[in-house]
């Protein structure tokens, strides 16, 4: 316990707010002395000691001691204006290391802003993705139905035949058939378009008709409705779901089909007669199955293999 030099205010050696000169012992508060305690951790930093003024002025040179060697001390260390000068390094110090700060924030900003653009990027490039999978599935679905025409090509060689079942089988190719609809009379409420909306609500799907219309005379029974997509693929998409109609008893009746022209009917009529006689002669394990959109009695034992 002693009394600061400067204020004579009691003071304890050895608290944070007090300083003790190397050369004569004396305490000092901080402020007193003119120091900040960036002062003294900078001095501690050096392993460099501290004297007073009036110590300063009796000698240029205090002796400090770090390990086993001693070193003189020079005014660099101790005096007032040496002081203020490495606060003002210090201050330079701040104001560049602030700099960097600045800098590297904008690097950030600019960072930020390339990776922003690179998610655009991507998400661009996924939808072209998808893109060109619906055009190699429309091109496909065009080569397949090429490859059906002149395989079962109708008997004729007449190309103008030919031709003509192609542009039919291409103005049907968006079409689906659904058979057993109940067909509302004048004076029922529910129209043909609430019918079909249930029935594409039942399989899941969005897709929306672009045509609903009935096929044939008005008659006693219900005639089968013609729907008109946007796509062949939208075609292939509804007959793969129908089978979840037939768990619903509402709709086990439903049955859909692709739009066939009249040739593609007939050729289907006369494989299934030939799939009956093959049954009656004892061929066991036959169906009908497309393949590459043409229809052919298979082996189910053999698929199974």
């Amino acid at each position: 316990m002693g009394l600061c030099v400067t204020c004579a205010v009691s003071i304890k050696r050895g608290q944070n707010d007090s300083i003790t000169c190397s050369s004569c012992s004396k305490l000092y508060h901080l402020t007193c002395a003119s120091l900040k305690q960036d002062d003294i951790d900078y001095l501690n930093s050096l392993n460099k000691s501290w004297s007073c003024v009036t110590c300063t002025k009796k000698s240029k040179n205090i002796i400090s001691v770090t390990g086993n060697s001693i070193q003189p001390l020079t005014s660099l260390s101790t005096t007032e204006p040496d002081l203020k000068l490495i606060i003002s390094h210090l201050d330079n110090l701040r104001a560049e290391q602030a700099k960097l700060i600045d800098l590297v924030n904008a690097q950030n900003e600019k960072l930020n802003s390339f990776d922003n653009k690179f998610h655009e990027i991507f998400s661009q490039l996924s939808s072209i993705k998808i893109e060109n999978s619906v055009l190699r599935n429309d091109l496909t679905d065009i080569k397949n139905r090429v490859d059906l025409l002149e395989s079962a090509a109708p008997k004729s060689n007449d190309n103008h035949d030919m031709f003509a079942e192609f542009i039919d089988r291409q103005n049907r190719s968006k079409n689906i058939i659904i058979f057993n609809v109940h067909e509302q009379s004048s004076h029922d409420n529910i129209t043909d378009t609430d019918s079909i909306t249930r029935i594409f609500n039942k399989l899941g799907t969005d897709i929306k008709p672009i045509k609903i219309s009935r096929l044939g005379k008005p008659n006693n029974k219900s005639r089968p409705l013609k729907i008109e997509l946007q796509a062949a693929s939208e075609v292939f998409k509804i007959l793969g779901l129908s089978r979840n109609l037939k768990s619903d008893q509402n709709f086990k009746d439903i049955r859909l089909t692709s739009d066939k022209s009249p040739y593609q009917r007939e050729f289907l009529r006369d494989l299934r007669n030939q799939l009956s006689a093959r049954i009656s002669k004892g061929e066991p394990n036959l169906t009908i199955k497309y393949y590459k959109g043409q229809p052919t009695i298979v082996s189910t034992a053999v698929q199974k293999n």
